[in-house]
């Protein structure tokens, strides 16, 4: 948890891994864990990796802010590398979203200046227009 706390560079992309025991009796505390590291750090990607009996009983406790749920079994390192491409692409086309808008809105302010500049030039020396 302390790592997850500390601040981190904009850059990075955060993702938690879970891993809930086979034993029944630690519901509440997964369920504190991911509450806290979703207050701590909203940008977080989690993913859960549940015994495949357990699924419905996890599902059930904890339903907010869980990216995936993964069954234990042979084919869920497979599922965990997709989850994580997928989180990874999702903060990667967020990253390039704010860049496109802040460039479209220098270009929208050059675009203004340039047409007030004229606009400006056009009533002040007509004899040039």
């Amino acid at each position: 948890m302390r790592i997850v706390e500390k601040p981190a560079e904009t850059r990075s992309c955060r993702i938690a891994m879970i891993v809930v025991p086979d034993k029944s009796g630690q519901t509440d505390i997964i369920g504190k864990m991911t509450d806290r590291l979703s207050r701590t750090a909203p940008d977080a990607g989690i993913i859960l990796i549940v015994p495949a009996p357990r699924m419905d009983e996890i599902r059930k406790v904890i339903k907010f802010n869980i990216d995936a749920y993964i069954a234990k079994n042979s084919n869920a390192i497979l599922r965990i590398h997709n989850e994580v491409k997928k989180l990874v692409s999702e903060h990667n086309i967020n990253v390039f979203r704010k860049r496109r808008n802040l460039s479209l809105y220098v270009l929208a302010g050059y675009i203004v200046l340039t047409a007030l500049s004229v606009l400006i030039a056009y009533f002040r020396f007509p004899g040039y227009f």
